[in-house]
């Protein structure tokens, strides 16, 4: 005579698999958030970094630049300086050589206006 263990009842094993579920949906969650808070962070400081780059282009050469990818791949030298520097050091460039945001869309330029904005959806206006 031996101690036996009881069968587990159907709705104990339901119960175990919901919980498995219910916590892997919040933690499935909070990764997610976490991704898109460290990418809203990113374009915040790249729309800085780029709309400094474009002032800097236009105190040099007194106009805007024609386009994003001149700032991205040119360079300046102050008068009376030997050292040749960049608008923009590691700017985010796709395979078509345009300057992307870190969710992997390309940025709105006004050559004119000299505007610089996001085109993913809900950030346009930052």
């Amino acid at each position: 005579m031996g101690f036996e263990k009881p069968q587990r009842k159907w709705f104990e094993r339901v119960m175990v698999a919901m919980l498995i579920i219910v916590v892997s949906a919040l933690v499935g969650s909070n990764v997610y958030y976490q991704m898109k808070s460290g990418k809203q962070r990113t374009l915040f400081y790249q729309l800085q970094i780029l709309r400094s780059s474009i002032n800097l282009y236009k105190l040099i050469n007194n106009k805007n630049p024609d386009s994003l990818e001149e700032i991205a791949t040119g360079y300046y030298k102050f008068p009376g300086e030997d050292v040749t520097k960049r608008y923009i050091e590691n700017a985010p460039i796709n395979k078509d050589g345009n300057v992307v945001d870190p969710f992997g869309k390309e940025y709105y330029y006004d050559d004119e206006t000299g505007w610089l904005r996001s085109s993913t959806a809900g950030y346009e206006f930052w």
